[in-house]
């Protein structure tokens, strides 16, 4: 189950697309426009860059967990999970050595044709399975390894307590994709001052985990390694300002299969699973033209040369 009480930031920002559009819209009535509502042929994104940085919350669908290796050998089921947010400060979320610790999400995408673009980028999510919660178990762990868990599984409940078994993709689940979006012209003035759209997009490639398990009283680090692959869907609006700032808050879904995920960097003990996520996140982010003539100063001070010279 996902909960949403997190979600105010998202809908913050829709609803403040909708006061700008309620405002334009009391001005419809003025003899001459300085705008336009749903203009498809906008020309003003073509041939555009973009990056983008910001950060997410997320949430995750239930799932089963197979764990491998010397002595044990079995699936706990329909385990539940959350994400692992940094609590908000200044210095850590803007600070340059500290705003990868949180959940982070960047992007370098390009305007192909009009409203229709291609990105690159990545979501660094955190995944942890949620302790002392009771599961069903099936498999074995040898007595070897623990003499109060060894024993044969046959869907026995058992609970997930931090000296049997904790798992964590905390640094995390990171998903790279390659996205091909639409963005929907809402609202833009003449002068390109704002420019307001609703974007449309899906993608996906693999995702690269640095896994964390502590079973059995032993620590398992590893390294950052391909452990899967996504699919994922988004869509939200987008609000560009003076030609080259823009804000985002977008909802995406996805799923997320991780059949290679070791825990001890080989393939003689690991865990696998597949989950679907609901993921939210608000980014800020950099716009500009491949030509230079069009970028806003250059424009700006040829108007004034212009404006000199009559």
């Amino acid at each position: 189950m996902y909960r949403f009480e997190h979600m105010k930031y998202f809908f913050g920002l829709v609803m403040m697309l909708n006061v700008i559009l309620s405002l334009a819209a009391d001005a419809e009535g003025q003899r001459e426009k300085k705008y336009k509502f749903f203009d498809l042929h906008d020309k003003f994104y073509h041939n555009r860059l973009y990056l983008y940085w910001g950060y997410n919350r997320d949430r995750y669908s239930n799932s089963n967990i197979h764990i491998y290796g010397k002595g044990f050998n079995f699936t706990i089921y329909d385990v539940g999970a959350h994400d692992k947010p940094t609590k908000f400060s200044a210095a850590v979320y803007f600070g340059p050595s500290t705003l990868t610790i949180p959940q982070y999400n960047y992007r370098l995408g390009f305007f192909i044709k009009h409203n229709i673009h291609i990105s690159v980028g990545m979501d660094h999510m955190k995944y942890v399975a949620a302790l002392n919660q009771t599961v069903m178990m099936t498999g074995y762990i040898d007595s070897s390894i623990s003499q109060k868990y060894g024993g044969v599984y046959n869907n026995r409940p058992v609970e997930i307590t931090p000296d049997f078994l904790t798992v964590q993709h905390t640094n995390g689940l990171n998903s790279v994709t390659l996205d091909v979006a639409w963005l929907l012209p809402i609202f833009h003035t003449n002068d390109d001052i704002l420019h307001i759209g609703w974007n449309f997009g899906t993608g996906g490639v693999f995702v690269v985990t640095r896994t964390q398990i502590h079973f059995m009283g032993v620590w398992y680090p590893n390294s950052f390694h391909l452990s899967g692959v996504t699919w994922p869907a988004y869509t939200g609006p987008r609000i560009d300002l003076w030609k080259c700032f823009f804000f985002a808050a977008e909802l995406k879904g996805g799923y997320v299969y991780l059949p290679w995920a070791p825990f001890i960097g080989s393939d003689q003990s690991g865990l696998s699973h597949h989950f679907t996520y609901m993921e939210y996140y608000i980014v800020g982010g950099l716009s500009f033209p491949l030509d230079k003539k069009e970028y806003p100063f250059i424009k700006w001070k040829k108007k004034k040369a212009q404006q000199m010279v009559g």
